[in-house]
């Protein structure tokens, strides 16, 4: 009896392929690129704060440039919530600072159109009271000055008058306001403006001249006054009031 056939041995399994290795990217020209470890500039940082040798960062650079900006921010917002909250909420005040010249008063007009536009203008340009009032110094300053200006202007044209300057512009002002002209007071500002109002004074008060009625004219009185030619205004009314005196 034959013995049965012995089985078939398995064919051994086929290898597992080896895994493949992923392609090495190649530059334009078909060679591989060499390989870096330096690290790269961050996107968007200005120049200033990286450094090229280094290739890094300048991290004390950039925390200090924060921290400015940091604490300007805060300024503005301090500076933003002190700001008066309308315009008519600005105060009509001088700087503490600002020094008045001596034997000098300056008073600002709170009515006055310009002051409301001002504040209306330091509103809109976020001014800060003290903006405002620095502002106003600067006016108050000009006004000063050019009223420094008039007045030394005036005193010379009074001294043109002589001794008795003063006297004749009062006396010269008087008469305006007598006769209904103190309007035209602030138009004399000249020695030869005093002294043609005088002339003018003189011919409707002179003698040998007729003075004026609502009605008619006086009839001339032809009694003279010596020397009245060459008196001054005030001798002149002086001189009239004593005759008008002894002939009453």
């Amino acid at each position: 009896m034959s013995s049965p056939s012995p089985s078939p041995s398995p064919s051994p399994a086929p290898a597992a392929p080896a895994a493949a290795s992923p392609p090495t990217p190649t530059s334009p020209d078909g060679t591989a690129p060499a390989a870096s470890s330096a690290p790269a500039r961050p996107d968007g940082l200005p120049d200033s704060f990286w450094d090229a040798e280094k290739n890094e960062v300048k991290t004390g650079d950039l925390v200090k440039r924060f921290n400015e900006l940091s604490t300007k921010d805060a300024a503005d917002a301090v500076r933003k919530n002190s700001l008066p909250a309308t315009a008519d909420a600005y105060k009509i005040e001088l700087p503490k600072e600002f020094t008045m010249p001596a034997g000098v008063e300056f008073k600002f007009d709170e009515k006055a159109p310009e002051l409301a536009q001002a504040r209306a203008m330091a509103h809109a340009k976020g001014w800060t009271q003290q903006d405002f009032s620095e502002a106003l110094g600067i006016f108050a300053a000009a006004k000063i000055s050019e009223q420094a200006t008039i007045n030394a202007a005036r005193t010379a044209e009074v001294g043109k008058l002589g001794a008795t300057g003063p006297q004749r512009v009062d006396a010269v002002t008087q008469w305006m306001d007598a006769q209904g002209l103190g309007v035209l007071k602030s138009t004399m500002v000249t020695a030869a403006q005093v002294q043609a109002w005088e002339a003018h004074i003189t011919k409707l008060t002179s003698q040998g001249t007729a003075s004026f009625s609502q009605s008619h004219r006086v009839a001339p009185d032809d009694n003279k006054i010596p020397g009245y030619e060459t008196m001054s205004f005030e001798q002149r009314r002086h001189a009239q009031e004593q005759r008008a005196r002894r002939t009453a």
